[in-house]
């Protein structure tokens, strides 16, 4: 139970190289084929895909998503949904996931980072951001600002690696008004996600 629990706090459970070092000899091998199922199961940390929305007077929330990285454009691309897709089939890496969220006819957040270069997923790095609340089918909002106005305004936290297969870690939390006909209708959301890029 042990390296679980390690294992969730962030910190590498102990090896069966470490467990062979700490008990030599038979000891060591027994230490070891009782760590080999337990490291198996506790496997990598789950991913955090998560996003609150206050959008046309409703609450909504999604806890799943998926992430991916486009080396093109320079840009991850992360979408949240509320529920994991039928049969658990997410988009294929050919398939963009704003055409498959739009086909699917999913609720969803999409966020798009777009960086200046691959590498670390800093504040430096980064170019400007875009954000699109989508209802299946129903109205959407999207809303682009550029870092300047991170500077002023503030609201982002973001580390890691922007390329396929690094591990990007943010939360964005922002609020506004979007101009009616009659009156502003006010939006907000709170988006935070811990996950690997697939390659786009």
């Amino acid at each position: 139970m042990r390296a679980c629990t390690e294992a969730g706090s962030g910190q590498r459970p102990q090896s069966l190289a470490t467990a062979r070092i700490h008990a030599p000899g038979r000891r060591g091998l027994v230490a070891a084929l009782a760590l080999a199922p337990l490291a198996g199961a506790c496997g990598p940390r789950a991913e955090r895909m998560e996003a609150t929305v206050h959008w046309a007077g409703s609450d909504l929330a999604f806890t799943q998503g998926i992430g991916r990285f486009d080396p093109a454009g320079m840009q991850a691309v992360l979408a949240f949904v509320q529920q994991p897709p039928e049969g658990g089939a997410w988009p294929a890496q050919a398939m963009p996931i704003d055409e498959w969220l739009s086909a699917a006819r999913l609720p969803h957040v999409m966020l798009v980072l777009r960086f200046r270069a691959q590498g670390r997923a800093t504040f430096d790095n980064l170019d400007r951001y875009s954000v699109r609340v989508g209802g299946g089918g129903a109205e959407t909002l999207r809303v682009e600002r550029r870092s300047s106005d991170w500077v002023r305004d503030g609201g982002i936290d973001l580390s890691g690696e922007a390329r396929a297969g690094g591990r990007l870690l943010g939360r964005l939390r922002r609020a506004g008004a979007d101009a009616a006909e009659t009156t502003a209708r006010a939006w907000r959301w709170d988006i935070g996600f811990d996950t690997v890029l697939g390659a786009a």
